[in-house]
C-alpha cells in the first residue's frame, strides 16, 4: 500500500487529544507560508470573520509535528484552531472537512491583507473590546460567522455548484474538495474517520 504521510502521528494524536476535531489540514499556501519563514506577527485581529475562525495564530517549532505529536496536540485544539508551522506552512483543525478548508482559506486571506496593508500603512488590530465582545458571543459577526462556518454535506447536492471554483463552493464534493485543495496548496488531509489506526 501506500505510505503514510509523515505527519499522520501528529493527525492520530490531535484525534486522540481532541475529540471535537473532526479534520486536519498541513498546507503550504502562498501568504500563510511567508509568515511561517519570516520573524513577522501574524495577527488575526484584523476583521470579524478572521478572528471567529482562527482566533491567536500560533507560531510553533520547526519539525514539531513529526514527532510523535504529543507537543502538537497540547498547543492546538478548536480553541486555537490554526497555527503557522515554522519554516513548514500552516496547519488548521476543524469540525469537519469543509470548516477546516473555510478555516485555511480565512488564514491565506488574513495574511495576503496583512501583507498588502503594509504597502500602505501599519496594520491597525480590532480593540480589545471588540475582541472581547467576539469571544463572548455578544457580536453580531458571531451568529452569522457560526451559520457560514458550519460543516456542510459531503456530497454534491447543488446544481448550481456545476464544481465552479469559487471562493466558498456551496458543497462538499470530491470534485470541489480537489480544486480548492490545489488552489491553497495542501498536502495533508486526514478526517478522523479516515485517519490511520493509533498504534
Amino acid at each position: 500500500g501506500k505510505v503514510p504521510s509523515r505527519a499522520a502521528r501528529a493527525h492520530q494524536a490531535i484525534y486522540r487529544a481532541r475529540p471535537d476535531v473532526r479534520a486536519i489540514v498541513f498546507a503550504h499556501p502562498v501568504n500563510a507560508t511567508a509568515f511561517s519563514v519570516a520573524d513577522a506577527p501574524f495577527d488575526a485581529r484584523t476583521i470579524p470573520e478572521s478572528y471567529i475562525l482562527l482566533r491567536d495564530v500560533v507560531r510553533l517549532p520547526f519539525g514539531l509535528p513529526y514527532g510523535d505529536g504529543a507537543g502538537l496536540a497540547a498547543v492546538v485544539s478548536m480553541d486555537r484552531p490554526a497555527a503557522l508551522l515554522a519554516n513548514d506552512g500552516a496547519l488548521v483543525l476543524g469540525r469537519g472537512i469543509l470548516d477546516a478548508f473555510d478555516r485555511l482559506e480565512v488564514l491565506e486571506a488574513t495574511a495576503e491583507a496583512i501583507i498588502n496593508s503594509r504597502a500602505i500603512g501599519e496594520i491597525a488590530p480590532m480593540t480589545d473590546a471588540a475582541i472581547a465582545e467576539i469571544r463572548g458571543g455578544r457580536s453580531a459577526w458571531c451568529s452569522s460567522a457560526a451559520t457560514w462556518a458550519r460543516p456542510r454535506t459531503s456530497a454534491c447536492s447543488s446544481p448550481a455548484c456545476a464544481h465552479a471554483r469559487l471562493p466558498k463552493p456551496t458543497c462538499g464534493c470530491a470534485r470541489c474538495l480537489l480544486s480548492r485543495r490545489r488552489s491553497i496548496g495542501v498536502t495533508s488531509v486526514i478526517c478522523r474517520s479516515a485517519a490511520p489506526a493509533a498504534r
